[in-house]
Order: structure tokens, then C-alpha cells, then sequence
């Protein structure tokens, strides 16, 4: 988060048919707040990143709780595939 231009990145996810999903990444290149650089002989205008904490925190626990229900739905399909193939055999 602190290192000087830094940028964030996203993961997009997709439906694949017939079934499953696509990950896709990409970078944001939302510029960051300006920040003055003063190491070395001459100032300079650097950006810093464009992680904004406030933010992320809150899709963090979306994404935590979206991955749990991915998982339950996993294994219910398990749970199902394997109550018919009970009752074939």
C-alpha cells in the first residue's frame, strides 16, 4: 500500500459455459495522491499507490463470503453426484 507507485490490481470473474468460471486480471491505473519526493539531489513529483484501505477492507469480506458460498455449492453438487451414483450401483 505505501510503496510509491504502486498500482492495484482486480480479479473479474465470468461465467463459462457449460459450467465453471473464468478468472481475468487486471490493473488499475487509477493515479494515486501526489506525493514529494526528496531523496537524491533534486525534488520531484512521484504518485503514490492507488490502494485505498477504506475500500478494500469492505470488498475483502464480499469476496470472503462469495468464496464460501462457491465452496458450499461445490459440495452440494458433490453431495448430489454422489447420491445418484448411490442409487445406480
Amino acid at each position: 500500500m505505501n510503496t510509491p507507485g504502486f498500482k492495484k490490481g482486480r480479479v473479474l470473474l465470468s461465467e463459462e459455459k457449460p459450467q465453471g468460471v473464468r478468472a481475468r486480471f487486471e490493473r488499475v491505473e487509477t493515479a494515486g495522491p501526489p506525493l514529494m519526493d526528496e531523496s537524491g539531489r533534486d525534488t520531484q513529483m512521484t504518485g503514490q499507490s492507488n490502494v485505498d484501505l477504506t475500500r478494500e477492507f469492505p470488498e475483502m469480506i464480499t469476496n470472503q463470503h462469495a468464496l464460501l458460498a462457491n465452496i458450499r455449492s461445490l459440495q452440494a453438487a458433490d453431495e448430489m453426484e454422489e447420491s445418484v451414483l448411490d442409487m445406480k450401483a
